[in-house]
């Protein structure tokens, strides 16, 4: 239930797990997920095993995790 990042670079593929490098919450089962790009800064959303919807941003040279739900209260 993580957020795998498959980057090409240097003539291969180099996979990632986001999740665990920003230190975010897994997905549920099932979960969609959407990655809007705004300005050149990836984002992807998720639903969390805890029904709060995720962001994890890619900012400053590292993936940037964030509880979207619990900001909004």
């Amino acid at each position: 239930n993580h957020v795998y990042e498959l980057a090409w670079w240097g003539g291969n593929w180099h996979p990632r797990d986001v999740t665990a490098d920003a230190v975010g919450q897994p997905a549920a089962a099932g979960s969609s997920l959407t990655s809007p790009n705004y300005g050149g800064d990836p984002r992807v959303y998720y639903l969390g095993v805890n029904n709060h919807v995720y962001e994890l941003a890619w900012w400053g040279g590292n993936w940037h995790p964030r509880d979207v739900a619990q900001d909004a209260k």
